[in-house]
Parts: structure tokens; C-alpha cells; sequence
């Protein structure tokens, strides 16, 4: 008896992500996927389309140094629906050993894209605490738990110079997205690099943006310590709004 056709579509799909290659897998899913993971799925809740799935996969396999492996197997399939078996494995950097065997279930169109997914992960406190352990350089801060108020000047300021740019729009987009998955925002090491890149500097002026930033919040504060004045403070405020 031969299977469904979805069921070998998905099986070598899964085939090739056990290799390492996830491209048929991405070239299974609709542009428009809806991607909800359940209750100790690990870090994510939803993701919108394929950039927020490969944002979902860059993140995870950054929180596991490049170790993370999944082995699938395709038990059911039918015109509208695929239930697959993941076995998936790797180590965090702090040396937790992620071991999980995770449940997706699938709704395929007629056409056998999948527009829906929804994943359950059997082993909800590794999960968790492999996203304990998670980091992404540009998301977060120690100082500003709610959200750090020099991105959000940053990104107010450049929306009302450039509101049209593209450039500016993508990273909104990107900001969101991770802020979604990972539930922590834009800082300001991100939106310095996006300064950079919706007005066309140079390569890596980012870092030279914020170290000019510092260098004027410091003389302005050294001249409002010395001076003590009303006016001075208020430059003082200005300057640390523009230097972030």
C-alpha cells in the first residue's frame, strides 16, 4: 500500500532537516504560515510567515551553539492534516543537555502547503530552561527591563526624519518579531545599527555613533556638575536624549 503523497512530501522534508538542510521544509510552508506552539514548546508562542520561522530557527540554534539537531519521523497524513514525531537534541553554552521529543501537527491546503502548524514539546522545564539561557545581542537590557528608552527615542526620532525609508521599516519589522518571540525589545545597540543602515554610512559607524554619544553626555554633565545651573540640566537632558 503506498502512502499519501503529503506524508512523503513531509518524510522528505524531515529527511532533509535531519541532514541539516532546511530548506525543503521552508519551501513546504506557505508564505502566509501561521505558527503557534503550545503549552512547553519552548520559547516561542506564535510566528507570522517565514521570516518570523526563520527568525524562530537562527534564535534557537544560537541558544544552542550551533548543536541543535532534529530527527523526525511522519506517522499520519492526509489530504488536510500531517502529525510528525521530532526528536530533537543539543547542549546550551552553559552545558544543559536539551533532549525532547516534540509533537507537530500540521493543516495542509489542497495545493499541500502548510499554512497552520502547532507544536507541543514533551518536556516543558527543559524548554524552559533552555530559554533562560537564551541571549541575541541587540535585545535587552539589565537597566531597562521595560524597554530601553534611548531605542525608543532612537527609532521616534528616525521615523519622523525618514518615515518612508525601507530600510527603517524592515528593522520595526525585525524588532517586533524578536519581541514577540523572545519577549524582550530593541536596544540601543540595535537601533544605532539601524541609524547606520537607513542613513547610509559607513560600515560599522554604529559604534563610533554611540561612542560619540558618550563622549558628549559626559562634557555636557562635567559642565552642569561645575555650573549647577537650571539651563545646564536642561541641556544636560537634551543631550542624553541625542546622545543615545
Amino acid at each position: 500500500m503506498s502512502n499519501h503523497p503529503n506524508f512523503d512530501r513531509a518524510q522528505a522534508a524531515l529527511d532533509a532537516i535531519r541532514q541539516g538542510e532546511y530548506a525543503p521544509s521552508f519551501d513546504l510552508y506557505a508564505d502566509d504560515i501561521a505558527w503557534e506552539n503550545g503549552p512547553g514548546a519552548g520559547p516561542w508562542h506564535r510566528a507570522r510567515g517565514k521570516d518570523d520561522l526563520a527568525l524562530m530557527l537562527m534564535e534557537f540554534a544560537t541558544s544552542l551553539g550551533g548543536t541543535f539537531h532534529q530527527d523526525g519521523q511522519c506517522i499520519y497524513a492526509d489530504d488536510r492534516t500531517a502529525i510528525c514525531l521530532i526528536h530533537e537534541t543539543g547542549t546550551a553554552p552553559g552545558g544543559d543537555r536539551f533532549d525532547n521529543l516534540a509533537v507537530y501537527t500540521l493543516r495542509l491546503r489542497p495545493d499541500g502547503q502548510v499554512d497552520r502548524a502547532w507544536t507541543v514539546d514533551l518536556d516543558a522545564e527543559l524548554a524552559q530552561r533552555v530559554r533562560d539561557h537564551i541571549y541575541i545581542p541587540g535585545f535587552g537590557h539589565l537597566l531597562y527591563p521595560d524597554g530601553d528608552v534611548r531605542a525608543a527615542t532612537l527609532f521616534a526620532l528616525l521615523r519622523e526624519a525618514v518615515p518612508h525609508s525601507p530600510e527603517l521599516a524592515f528593522a520595526e519589522r525585525l524588532a517586533a518579531a524578536a519581541e514577540r518571540l523572545i519577549d524582550r525589545k530593541a536596544n540601543v545597540d540595535f537601533t544605532t545599527v539601524t541609524v547606520e543602515r537607513v542613513l547610509g554610512l559607513p560600515k560599522d559607524s554604529a559604534l563610533a555613533l554611540f561612542l560619540l554619544g558618550k563622549l558628549e553626555l559626559r562634557g555636557t554633565a562635567v559642565g552642569t556638575e561645575q555650573l549647577g545651573c537650571t539651563e545646564c540640566r536642561a541641556t544636560s537632558m537634551a543631550g542624553r536624549i541625542h546622545s543615545s
